[in-house]
């Protein structure tokens, strides 16, 4: 592969970004080289200190990009809501969503919601957020979503009994487990928004033990940087050969087929009527806000 180049990408100065998880790891390195692009740049944090000091350093960079920022605490669903309707108000040219934010944690945690925290913040969270923007995403077709994803969904199981995983005594593989539902909504939604002109992908990164949400000691000998992860997070977001890819999966640059859980139509439909129930929609509230009634 030739060296990474983020202005080799066509038409950066019409793209409107809202990338999540802007602080720390893949997300900050991702927003370090979105910034040298024309594009505006909408930078979502949960820590306002942590927010302001990379909006600050972006802005000091020089790069050419407008930056703007929202705070969100991604753990509930109505701040959620409330990020996607601030979105929608403030920023009606949106034609591209990144849901970076993620985490993993050691032992299970519940959110002030009744949720498990991990479950929360990796999957219920970026499905919502992406239906809830997917109207003015449809308006500023072509457009494109992009989930992180995880290589790590091929060595769990989802327990269809408790898809939230609060007995599960590694956080490692709660964290896959989460990455596992996640893709599989993104799979979903590509096939709903598959003539709407709103491409939707899950991206792997690549393994990045220096970062909070994979520090694996025994994944370091085969690790990336975190600049190699921003960069196939970019190319997902950026390429304008996956404007087609509608639920498809990519392992860094490379298209790969997903593991069963992910690309079996009967455990898709299960993980997304649970999680719409999780949310407290219908499913003809969710198509409805997908597709807006159509």
């Amino acid at each position: 592969m030739t060296e990474f180049d983020v202005h080799s990408y066509p038409d950066l100065k019409d793209k409107t970004i809202l990338l999540t998880g802007a602080t720390s790891g893949i997300g900050l390195e991702t927003a370090r080289l979105l910034s040298q692009t024309p594009c505006t740049l909408i930078l979502h944090g949960r820590n306002p200190a942590k927010l302001a000091r990379v909006e600050a350093e972006l802005r000091a960079s020089g790069g050419p990009a407008t930056i703007k920022s929202e705070i969100a605490d991604l753990s509930l669903m109505r701040n959620v809501r409330g990020l996607a309707r601030r979105v929608r108000e403030n920023h009606p040219g949106l034609n591209l969503l990144i849901n970076n934010a993620a985490l993993s944690q050691r032992n299970a945690e519940m959110t002030a919601d009744g949720l498990e925290m991990t479950f929360a913040v990796n999957h219920l969270a970026p499905m919502l957020l992406a239906m809830e923007l997917s109207p003015v995403l449809r308006c500023n077709a072509p457009s494109r979503i992009v989930f992180l994803g995880s290589m790590g969904h091929r060595f769990c199981i989802v327990n269809r009994r408790q898809i939230q995983s609060w007995n599960m005594p590694w956080g490692i593989i709660r964290y896959c487990c989460s990455k596992t539902l996640v893709m599989a909504a993104a799979r979903k939604l590509g096939e709903l928004l598959d003539q709407s002109g709103v491409s939707v992908l899950s991206v792997h990164p690549g393994s990045i033990p220096t970062t909070d949400v994979f520090n694996v000691p025994l994944l370091r000998p085969f690790s990336l940087n975190v600049k190699d992860g921003a960069e196939a997070v970019v190319n997902a977001a950026l390429a304008p050969e996956l404007q087609d890819a509608h639920g498809a999966y990519f392992n860094r640059f490379k298209l790969e087929k997903p593991g069963l859980q992910v690309r079996d139509p009967r455990s898709v439909e299960f993980v997304w009527r649970e999680s719409l129930e999780f949310l407290g929609i219908s499913e003809q509230a969710a198509l409805n806000l997908v597709l807006g009634g159509t």
